[in-house]
């Protein structure tokens, strides 16, 4: 299982609850508009953008189906409508002039076009179109509001409008197959195409926080100025110090869920190899157990001298006496039918043979066992019956006469329908011929399908034997699926237990749902989310608690000056301004006038001013 590749849902989530940091910076910058930019119209698509990431996560983690792709969809479309609007009503703003509103008319009608393909279709559609156009158009808004703004601000407002157009071209990777696509993503570069795009979006989230902070040091540095009669500052380091410490905060918490998720998976996905394997074990025993001794009694048949003197005679009292031998061997090994069969395939006698589906007069030399029994080999064969239609074992052996000749071919059948019925207790669970072809399933209606892609020989090998009676060579998978590997049927993701059953490529193939894995690792990213949460929060506290405190202490700086004022200047107590009616301005003056020392806080006086010596004059 790739790393990268499992670790899909955390990536949705990140990508997710940056989408909600950059609705709340968002939201924060309509206040002040930096740019002339439709700031409330990017909040509102990063929101539905966030509602898109969720309900995929949802889809992928706990309920798969069409409900929550198509609520996914739905969303997406939303958050590229707004993202275009937004980008419509920042150029109307900027140049005043934008394109109306049937701009959406032919976006709309291309974004729609692929569902003529299915949900696959109309999501590669709606990326490719909605989502690069979209993109592409509120960067280039995004530019040109930001050549207005002074530098402090101008630099994060450029370096947002390139990543969101970055952020659009991360879409590509969802074009038709064939070309370019998420499959043909992950398979070029090792890791889903969604984990670039959410590096992208973690740029955008800090870009966006970085200049709603330069605009509120930027109106802290304004005040400051205006008081301090100083030069205009964005202010120094340790005001950035709070946004440092949340960035540095939600970073560590983001990089220990990642882990503390991949370490709740890993520990379901060790549970489940597991079960799967010990249900896939039992299943092997139990096969194992039953047709065993079947080969080696087919071994006992051919070996014994009945068969031979039948054989030799052809009829009479050495085909009565077969015959008996045959009904001992059926019933001591619970096999359903033992037969006898001549050089060219035709049975001469058999355990049924009293039955309305009698054996005796049909011809097998068409089955691989008997031409395999011929070249003097032992053989087992898995098919379904041509007389019966039932499925099962057969199992066959050379009868040699006195010289050593192959003389006939003893067989036996054994019917497998008390496997299916255990396997019914695990519907995934498939026996497969080496061609890929379900030959026992809990699941009838995949009886006789092909789980993975037959080759034209092996097919026409299967249709000329009659193996497996008519069949549909429609794949599930591509490729044969190896042990421990991943594979998706019905929209559900599955781990694979494989275990060979012989030398001839039979194999014993179950299927457990990674559904509880996923489910443990959502538990990890909700705790995650949790704790995000929890660091915005007391962030926010802890933020509103020192911006209180600077507030109450100039308010006290501001009493202290106004303390000190009234122990010279009287002030009226109703209007606030400052009485003479006692002397008071001549005695500050007189004070001014023998403290040297004492600088003063103004320029000068209007009379001072008319009678200092001109600039330049070299006079004090």
């Amino acid at each position: 299982m790739n790393y990268f590749n499992s670790s899909l849902d955390y990536i949705l989530f990140t990508r997710g609850f940056f989408l909600l940091l950059a609705a709340a910076a968002a939201f924060f910058l309509r206040k002040d508009k930096p740019g002339s930019l439709a700031w409330r119209w990017l909040a509102m698509s990063a929101l539905a953008g966030c509602a898109a990431e969720a309900a995929g996560l949802a889809a992928y983690s706990l309920f798969p189906g069409k409900a929550l792709w198509a609520l996914k969809l739905a969303a997406l479309a939303l958050s590229y409508g707004l993202l275009t609007e937004f980008g419509r009503r920042s150029r109307h703003d900027i140049t005043g002039f934008a394109p109306g509103g049937w701009i959406y008319a032919p976006l709309a009608l291309f974004s729609t076009a692929g569902a003529y393909y299915g949900f696959g279709g109309l999501e590669s559609s709606l990326l490719l179109i909605g989502g690069v156009f979209s993109g592409c158009y509120a960067g280039r808004s995004v530019l040109l509001g930001a050549k207005a703004l002074p530098g402090q601000l101008r630099r994060p407002l450029t370096a947002l409008g390139w990543l969101l157009a970055a952020y659009a071209l991360f879409s590509l990777p969802a074009v038709p197959v064939g070309w370019l696509n998420q499959g043909s993503f992950f398979a070029a570069f090792g890791f889903p195409a969604q984990l670039p795009g959410a590096a992208v979006l973690a740029l955008i989230v800090g870009v966006m926080w970085h200049a709603a902070f330069s605009i509120w040091s930027y109106s802290i540095s304004l005040r400051e100025a205006a008081e301090e009669d100083s030069d205009l500052s964005f202010g120094s380091a340790v005001r950035w110090l709070p946004l440092i410490t949340v960035e540095a905060l939600l970073a560590v918490i983001l990089a220990a869920g990642w882990f503390g998720a991949a370490g709740l998976g890993r520990a379901e996905r060790t549970a489940l190899v597991r079960e799967s394997r010990n249900n896939a074990s039992i299943l092997y025993f139990r096969m194992n157990e039953k047709l065993l001794g079947i080969s080696q009694t087919a071994v006992m048949l051919a070996e014994s001298p009945a068969a031979q003197q039948a054989l030799a005679a052809g009829s009479g009292r050495p085909l009565k006496q077969l015959n008996k031998v045959l009904d001992r061997f059926q019933k001591v090994n619970e096999a359903d039918v033992c037969y006898l069969m001549d050089v060219k395939g035709k049975v001469i006698a058999s355990s049924n043979r009293n039955d309305p589906l009698s054996f005796v007069g049909d011809n097998y030399s068409f089955r691989p066992y008997h031409r395999e029994a011929m070249r003097g080999g032992t053989s087992r064969y898995f098919a379904l019956g041509s007389t019966t239609l039932l499925r099962g074992y057969y199992v066959s052996a050379p009868v040699a006469d006195s010289s050593g000749r192959v003389s006939g071919v003893a067989a036996i059948k054994k019917n497998l329908d008390f496997l299916e019925e255990e396997m019914e207790l695990m519907p995934f669970a498939f026996f497969v011929s080496p061609e890929g072809v379900v030959f026992l399933s809990g699941r009838k209606e995949l009886l006789f399908s092909s789980l993975w892609t037959v080759s034209p020989a092996a097919r026409y090998e299967l249709l000329k034997s009659n193996q497996f009676g008519p069949l549909d060579f429609a794949p599930i998978w591509k490729a044969p699926p190896i042990d421990g590997a991943l594979v998706t049927l019905e929209g559900e993701t599955f781990y694979v237990a494989r275990l060979l059953f012989g030398s001839d490529g039979w194999s014993l193939l179950t299927l457990s749902r990674t559904r509880n894995m996923l489910v443990s690792r959502f538990y990890g990213i909700v705790i995650t989310f949790a704790l995000c949460l929890l660091a915005l929060g007391v962030s926010v506290i802890l933020a509103q608690y020192r911006m209180r405190r600077e507030e109450e202490l100039e308010l006290m700086r501001v009493r202290e000056e106004r303390r000190v004022l009234a122990g010279l200047l009287p002030v009226c107590s109703s209007c606030g301004r400052t009485r003479d009616d006692r002397d008071y301005k001549a005695r500050v003056e007189a004070y001014m006038k023998h403290h040297a020392r004492v600088s003063a806080a103004h320029t000068l006086c209007p009379d001072c001013a008319r009678k200092a010596p001109p600039a330049g004059s070299g006079k004090p």
